[in-house]
């Protein structure tokens, strides 16, 4: 999974359904970097932050 492989330090990661479609999305975050969101399909993880048009404080509002 490169995109995962080169997200950065990650502090923290949790399952969310960000999309609505039943499917958890992960979710990581770190000390210096926003949050990323990556969906798992066809056995690899693929960066999805700019298909959710979310900005990072309205990312963490949904999951919490």
């Amino acid at each position: 999974a490169p995109d995962l492989a080169e997200v950065g330090m990650v502090r923290d990661a949790v399952w969310a359904d960000l999309t609505g479609d039943g499917r958890s999305e992960l979710v990581v975050v770190g000390d210096w970097m926003a949050p990323q969101v990556f969906t798992y399909a066809g056995g690899k993880f693929t960066k999805m932050n700019t298909k959710l048009n979310l900005k990072p404080l309205e990312l963490v509002t949904n999951i919490v």
